[in-house]
C-alpha cells in the first residue's frame, strides 16, 4: 500500500511540471487559432503551480479535519478519499497533452 501512495504522491508532482514544461516547448499547438500568445515565463507558471499544490493542502487538511470532526469517524476520512479519488479519475481524462487530443476534446464538448 506504501509503495501506491509513492506512485501516486510522484504522479501528482511531476504530471504538472510534465505539462507545464511541454507547453512552453510548443505554445502555438495549444494556441494555433489565437495570434496573441501569453508572455507569461516558466518561472511565473512554475511558482503558481507550486503555491496552488499547498494551497491544496491546507485547503485539504482542513475539510478533512472538518468532515472527521462532524462524523467522530476515521472511516469518514476513508470514504471522502475515496470519493475524490473518483473525481479525480474523471478529470485525469480531461488532461490535455497533444493538437490531436485538444482537437477531440473540443469536438466531443460541442
Amino acid at each position: 500500500m506504501a509503495s501506491l501512495s509513492g506512485l501516486g504522491m510522484a504522479s501528482l508532482t511531476s504530471i504538472p511540471y510534465t505539462l507545464v514544461m511541454t507547453y512552453h516547448a510548443n505554445r502555438e499547438i495549444y494556441f494555433a487559432d489565437n495570434p496573441v500568445i501569453q508572455t507569461r515565463g516558466i518561472g511565473t507558471i512554475l511558482g503558481i503551480l507550486d503555491s496552488t499544490y499547498f494551497a491544496s493542502q491546507i485547503i485539504s487538511s482542513l475539510i478533512m479535519g472538518y468532515i472527521m470532526l462532524i462524523f467522530k469517524s476515521t472511516l469518514s476520512y476513508i470514504v471522502t478519499s475515496f470519493v475524490l479519488a473518483l473525481c479525480s479519475l474523471w478529470f485525469i481524462n480531461r488532461i490535455v497533452i497533444n493538437r490531436h487530443q485538444l482537437q477531440e476534446l473540443i469536438r466531443l464538448d460541442k
